[in-house]
């Protein structure tokens, strides 16, 4: 599969799964089994074009322009880019840390000490993490700095960071596999996310162990990583970012060869379901291309256009022989 291919399908595939999620966030995974044909079609939101993605898709796609204005990572360019976003209006149903960030850096915080402190481990950075993949696919300590420092801007918690690495790191694996291994990718994983925050990279080893036990047991377990105590939610993943993470990677590697099948067993999660399927639709994605994305979501996407080009645009920023 030409690299092209799963650039295409990595951003695509963040904003389908987006897109499919946002009109069941909050929904426990019970009610959202019970919906007729999950994948045939987006649900309308109210006030909003069919196949509406929010701010997950959102930050991957102004996180891409950084890379592509830059042809690095740039800061600076980042945190702007943020500020714009939230100044125009245009966020949509963006996360609290996320917020806050972009609130000090209106009021001249430097991007450096925006980012919401340890104990606030949400989801934000980790969801838009896959263009750091992208760009860094051949460059894992480059991608281990990129993902670190996109993060900081708004999630200086070590465990919203290591959510960041890994989803990039997984992304990046998918770009330079045609198998999968899922001892391999998680090992490769968790390696990586290992100085970043060893509970978390203690965790992502546990993936091939889950990936062998029962699916109802094992979803709880990972809906449940990292708490202390246990929520008092059931049926959902929650924004914490270790189990949203988790739920991406466990459901894409019980069918790697399958977009589908691995989007719509995220959504069944339940919880913070347009963030775990956007995660997962990345990294799915990035391994089958845009090819194993069903036509009819592609079709209904809404700014479907504006979303391959960014992608084809990133993809060119890195690769002279476009």
């Amino acid at each position: 599969m030409e690299l092209k291919d799963k650039f295409l399908g990595t951003v695509l595939g963040c904003a389908v799964g987006d897109a499919l999620g946002a009109p069941f966030e909050a929904c426990k995974g019970s009610v959202i089994k019970s919906v007729e044909n999950l994948m045939s079609g987006y649900q309308q939101i109210a006030n909003y074009p069919l196949g509406q993605y929010t701010d997950d898709t959102q930050l991957t796609l102004v996180l891409a322009e950084t890379y592509i204005a830059n042809h690095r990572f740039k800061a600076v360019d980042f945190a702007n880019r943020l500020a714009e976003l939230w100044a125009k209006g245009e966020i949509i149903g963006p996360g609290l840390s996320c917020t806050d960030a972009v609130r000090n850096l209106q009021s001249g915080k430097k991007w450096t000490e925006s980012g919401a402190g340890q104990g606030r481990a949400g989801n934000g950075a980790a969801m838009r993490a896959s263009p750091v993949g992208l760009w860094n696919y051949d460059n894992l300590e480059q991608l281990k700095k990129d993902a670190i420092a996109q993060s900081h801007i708004t999630h200086q918690d070590t465990r919203a960071k290591a959510g960041a690495v890994a989803v990039a790191s997984a992304v990046a694996y998918n770009l330079r596999h045609q198998a999968i291994d899922p001892e391999e990718l998680s090992e490769s994983v968790s390696e990586l996310v290992k100085d970043v925050d060893r509970e978390f990279s203690e965790h992502l080893a546990r993936l091939p162990d889950w990936l062998k036990k029962d699916e109802q047991v094992a979803v709880l377990e990972i809906s449940c990583a990292g708490w202390l105590t246990p929520p008092r939610w059931i049926d959902q993943i929650t924004p914490f970012v270790i189990p949203t993470v988790l739920i991406g990677l466990y459901n894409f590697l019980r069918s790697p060869d399958n977009f589908t099948l691995t989007v719509q067993r995220t959504l069944e999660a339940g919880g913070d379901v347009d963030t775990t399927s956007a995660i997962a639709g990345a990294i799915s994605g990035a391994f089958n291309g845009k090819n194993a994305i069903p036509e009819r979501l592609l079709e209904e996407l809404y700014q479907r256009d504006l979303i391959e080009n960014t992608a084809l645009r990133l993809y060119q920023a890195g690769h002279a022989d476009f």
